[in-house]
């Protein structure tokens, strides 16, 4: 029997995935190259004279991002300012409210200026930039498209409504002669 197994392609088995290391000082003694890293460390000098390049870590959670005194700070004050700037607005009920809507928008701007100094901060407005970049990369339909697809659409809405339309006066007909009742 042949089952689903074709043995003349030699594959047996999966590679395995990398050992990597048990303890974190393991990794942090060696050279942290790509080799070590999924070695284990076990290939520290081996690497280095074969000229492997190193690992780059990206943050990958809240923990990872590097935070400062400085940082935790500025984000504590911009927080405030945000507070701040609300409770007023609405203690100052009797004020334009043009003037009102102006204080808050420059605490806003006050706010997200701090938070701009943090690295937090920047990290959040180069995931911006990175979104818009990859929005202006989408190839966007055309107008002609965009209305055949919506026409399309609203034609199958009617179609399936006056189908459903149709299936429930049978059922309700078929309801009251087999019961009736109605």
């Amino acid at each position: 029997s042949g089952g689903l197994q074709n043995r003349r392609l030699g594959v047996r088995f999966p590679p395995g995935l990398p050992f990597l290391p048990v303890a974190r000082s393991e990794f942090d003694e060696c050279c942290s190259c790509f080799l070590c890293f999924t070695t284990g460390g076990s290939a520290a000098i081996d690497c280095r004279l074969r000229g492997y390049r190193r690992i780059t870590k990206m943050a990958t959670s809240r923990a990872d991002v590097p935070s400062s005194t400085a940082d935790n700070l500025k984000t504590a004050v911009a927080v405030a300012v945000v507070i701040i700037a609300l409770v007023a607005f609405y203690m100052f009920a009797d004020q334009s409210l043009l003037m009102r809507v102006l204080a808050l928008l420059v605490a806003g701007g006050v706010a997200v200026a701090l938070y701009y100094q943090t690295e937090r901060g920047r990290r959040t407005v180069g995931f911006f930039r990175d979104a818009r970049t990859e929005v202006r990369k989408v190839v966007w339909p055309s107008r002609q498209e965009t209305m055949q697809t919506t026409l399309t659409v609203f034609v199958i809405v009617v179609i399936i409504g006056i189908f459903l339309w149709l299936l429930d006066m049978v059922l309700s007909g078929l309801f009251k002669m087999i019961t009736g009742i109605g």
